[in-house]
């Protein structure tokens, strides 16, 4: 399975787009725990970004 295709997945239920076909192929693109393992390293990474942006900012 391909990191991109998670991240892809991660991505498109996050903002809620895509195709329907797509969503109903969601299962078949890998395990839920990798989707959540991916989904959680994204938000450590954005919270990461804000953190640092505030950061460098304020400083």
């Amino acid at each position: 399975m391909s990191i991109l295709k998670q991240i892809k997945t991660v991505l498109w239920s996050l903002i809620g787009i895509g195709r329907r076909q797509d969503m109903e192929d969601i299962p078949e693109r890998g395990s839920p725990i990798v989707l959540l393992l991916v989904a959680l390293v994204m938000v450590l990474v954005l919270v990461g970004t804000l953190a640092f942006v505030a950061h460098t900012v304020a400083g």
